[in-house]
């Protein structure tokens, strides 16, 4: 079968035999949307440094085409959405409920990093990694689930998120804009400005007409600095850097209130490491932490999703996500990275 792979600075296609069942516990689905992901750009760019010659894609929806003698749960037939993260079970991460940090597994084996992925007709994968989806979500809304629950995990990092915060959102990405449909329908009371230097990703959010969002470019954050800096009660009590940006990260912390919190998604250079200083962190109570994926929040992104899929909110042409055949991957790469669309879809 023919599949998009991972070749160390470049992505191709390639074609690989169809998977088999060699454990009870295996199950193999048929891919039926598969999402590309801003990771998957920090694969292309090296900033990921992960195995050459695995099969990409890591957000998964599909049908059960067969299932291992020892499988009790997950049947053929079944409509599933992957956990793109195995877990052991018995590691100390795994009984502490940090199944993101698997001892024995890890991000580095997940399926499109370090094992074989959805940017392709078939999957291998387990039966614990396979989520049961119901029948009213769509495949292409059921592969926003793993990016969805990602949204759930870093919003939990600044918990608790308090309905007289200012948070501040750097990145209409993906996830940014995924965060944004997590705020509307965790915190509708919450304001929240969100900042992207791209011009037609501000347009996309500004479409979608949230009435407690407020999308601005970075000269606009930079004015009203400028103009409050020596104001003692100026700052953003949230900031969720989202974009992988140098610069918005160093920002973001100046702009940090008293007590602020700062959380970082997206993936920034090492040598970025002098951003911080230790004494403001300190006299203003700071908090930095980070977010990496939500393993844990996955049954709850789905239950979400389909409730944002019933009220007409996850109509992908408005959020400016593209659904293309696998053949076309690469063109939805370009569009993608030129911030044409705001995620690709893949259906292989």
């Amino acid at each position: 079968m023919e599949v998009l792979y991972n070749a160390g600075g470049e992505f191709k296609f390639h074609t690989i035999p169809f998977p088999k069942i060699t454990k009870p516990n295996e199950v193999i689905v048929e891919v039926k949307a598969a999402g590309l992901c801003g990771s998957d750009l920090e694969i292309l760019n090296q900033r990921m440094v992960l195995p050459t010659g695995v099969t990409l894609g890591h957000e998964i929806s599909g049908i059960v085409d067969d299932v291992g003698e020892g499988c009790k749960t997950i049947k053929k037939g079944d409509r599933v959405t992957l956990d793109p993260l195995a877990h052991c079970g018995g590691c100390l991460h795994c009984t502490t409920s940090r199944l993101n940090f698997c001892t024995h597994e890890g991000v580095e084996n997940a399926l499109g990093l370090g094992k074989n992925g959805g940017f392709a007709k078939y999957v291998l994968t387990n039966e614990e990694q396979c989520l049961k989806l119901p029948d009213s979500l769509n495949f292409e809304h059921a592969c926003l689930v793993e990016p969805y629950a990602t949204t759930l995990h870093l919003m939990s990092r600044a918990s608790p998120i308090k309905d007289y915060f200012k948070v501040l959102i750097f990145g209409a990405g993906p996830i940014g804009i995924l965060g944004i449909l997590n705020m509307h329908y965790n915190m509708p009371n919450i304001n929240v400005v969100v900042c992207d230097i791209s011009s037609k990703r501000r347009k996309v959010l500004e479409d979608l007409n949230f009435e407690n969002v407020k999308v601005v470019d970075a000269e606009y954050l930079e004015n009203e600095f400028l103009q409050n800096k020596e104001n003692p009660e100026y700052g953003y009590d949230c900031v969720f850097e989202m974009s992988g940006s140098e610069s918005a990260l160093k920002f973001g912390f100046q702009l940090l209130a008293k007590r602020g919190k700062l959380v970082i998604f997206g993936v920034v250079d090492e040598k970025c490491c002098d951003i911080f200083k230790p004494s403001e962190i300190f006299f203003k109570e700071l908090t930095i932490t980070a977010s990496l994926s939500g393993p844990d929040e996955l049954n709850m992104a789905i239950g979400e999703l389909e409730i944002l899929s019933k009220n007409g909110l996850l109509e992908l042409s408005k959020l400016n996500m593209k659904v293309i055949p696998l053949k076309e991957a690469l063109n939805g790469l370009n569009d993608f990275i030129n911030h044409e669309v705001t995620k690709v879809i893949i259906k292989p």
